[in-house]
């Protein structure tokens, strides 16, 4: 009897972990991700390409106006928690993400410290539909005020795959994604 118990304990294990591995590897296919250097059309600046940082970043979108645009395909229709993971030496620098045209959301960016030290940061949940989208982030803020961020990367985050994973787990899983980690 103590080997069938055993035996019937490990299975249940076995099984156990097959289901959250299972399960750890549907967030890739739920999570929406795209490097930030990836962008496909900007307008009202230029930026420029740094080659000494801790991620491929760009530079130089600093000023109101300046805006930068993904292409991007929601899975499913819900509820998603925007992140990024960026740097900064700015107090606060302001954007606006817009969607298809339409503005969803004031985005602000606290300082990391500088524009090497890189940091996750999460904004306000945002109401997606399915689909290929357009998404648009322009600098906010007051005009001729230097509002600099060099970002790494941008996710869509489910809200209910963002209330299972903590921060090194959203870092792992995207940066997985985006070919960061091997």
């Amino acid at each position: 009897m103590g080997r069938q118990l055993v035996l019937v304990l490990l299975a249940l294990a076995l099984s156990l972990g097959a289901a959250q591995a299972v399960s750890a590897n549907t967030y890739a296919d739920r999570i929406v991700a795209f490097k930030a250097v990836d962008f496909v059309n900007q307008g009202d600046g230029d930026v420029q390409f740094p080659t000494d940082r801790a991620y491929p970043t760009f530079s130089h979108w600093d000023y109101q106006g300046h805006w930068l645009e993904w292409k991007v395909t929601i899975p499913e229709e819900g509820i998603y928690i925007p992140a990024a993971m960026y740097g900064t030496n700015r107090e606060y620098a302001y954007r606006q993400l817009s969607i298809d045209g339409e503005f969803i959301l004031e985005m602000v960016f606290h300082s990391t410290g500088d524009f090497r030290t890189y940091k996750l940061s999460y904004f306000d949940p945002v109401q997606l539909p399915a689909g290929e989208h357009v998404i648009r982030i322009a600098v906010a803020g007051d005009a001729g005020v230097h509002q600099g961020v060099n970002p790494a990367w941008f996710a869509f985050i489910p809200a209910e795959v963002w209330l299972e994973l903590d921060d090194a787990a959203v870092i792992k899983n995207i940066e997985t994604m985006l070919g960061f980690i091997m």
